[in-house]
């Protein structure tokens, strides 16, 4: 991929990610079609094609600017809350809210994507890797003294069950995210519920 280093370039290709994470989400990983972002864009095929070659790497960076926002998310979640716990839950209820909207679809595209291919597969590992780590981080500052190995695997169970809530909650409304919020915490804090 290429890049650049000037203010326009970087407007310029966040503008070309904007524009593919919206049709993504609208239409589906089948239907982005570069020419289609270009035009939305309001640019050639070409320039376009300079700072994304092909839709494959278009693709990779609209997942790989969505995983950077959750780990925005989780940082703003750990220093703005007034305490470890405190942030903790507001990690969970804002990872939720994202996944049940527009982050879902895209997530859901990367899980698709990674079991055939291997770029996405890469994509998929780092993007977990950085996720666990942030969680373990606030997981750590929660639970002062907690193996490293534990935080871990709790970070893992408390990703897995809040995954798959944004699939849950879409009939279930804020009594099942509430749920899953105490259920995220229990995991987090090692408390039997």
């Amino acid at each position: 991929m290429q890049t650049t280093h000037t203010e326009k370039g970087s407007t310029t290709r966040a503008g070309i990610l904007a524009e593919a994470r919206d049709r993504l989400v609208a239409q589906g990983y089948e239907r982005l079609v570069m020419r289609e972002v270009a035009d939305g864009c309001g640019i050639k095929l070409g320039n376009l094609q300079y700072y994304f070659p092909t839709v494959q790497a278009l693709l990779l960076a609209v997942i790989e600017a969505e995983g950077e926002q959750d780990l925005r998310t989780i940082g703003a979640a750990r220093a703005t809350a007034g305490t470890p716990i405190a942030a903790l839950e507001t990690m969970v209820r804002e990872l939720i809210a994202r996944w049940r909207s527009d982050s879902g679809a895209i997530y859901a595209t990367l899980n698709l994507l990674s079991l055939h291919n291997e770029a996405y597969a890469a994509l998929y590992t780092r993007i977990y890797r950085a996720h666990y780590s942030a969680v373990e981080s606030a997981i750590a500052d929660a639970v002062p003294g907690i193996p490293t190995s534990e935080c871990r695997i709790r970070a893992q169970l408390l990703t897995a069950l809040i995954d798959g809530a944004p699939l849950q909650a879409r009939k279930h409304r804020q009594a099942f995210v509430n749920r899953i919020v105490q259920e995220a915490l229990n995991i987090a804090l090692g408390r039997d519920a």
